[in-house]
């Protein structure tokens, strides 16, 4: 399933994950780039989600999504192989929305680098 509905709820549990994995790290450099991640993360989702709404009405249904478990830096690949796999989908075509998308998928991909090489 890749639905707005989906999009929404899952960023949602990976900002959870990530704000709980930021709160229990005794790195630093974790610490701080976990920090960004979700402090950026819902302000993007939000624009998402109300730019969609303004294209083709309220999103509705949206599901139960479990907040993912693991190391971040696991939990952020997975998220960002998600968002590939699916941006076509959830982008319908709009570039408003592909350009958010895409606003997540870097925001990702930074939050990774510094998990990756930084901490």
């Amino acid at each position: 399933m890749s639905t707005p509905a989906e999009f929404v709820a899952r960023s949602f549990a990976v900002r959870t994950a990530t704000h709980i994995a930021h709160l229990q790290s005794r790195s630093y450099a974790e610490h701080v780039a976990l920090g960004g991640f979700y402090d950026s993360l819902i302000d993007l989702v939000d624009s998402y989600a109300e730019a969609y709404q303004g294209l083709f009405g309220l999103i509705e249904d949206y599901p139960t999504t479990p907040v993912p478990t693991g190391a971040p830096l696991s939990v952020l690949v997975d998220f960002a192989d998600w968002l590939r796999a699916h941006r076509d989908k959830l982008g319908q075509g709009e570039t408003a929305l592909e350009n958010i998308l895409d606003e997540v998928v870097a925001l990702t991909a930074q939050a990774i680098y510094k998990l990756r090489f930084l901490s």
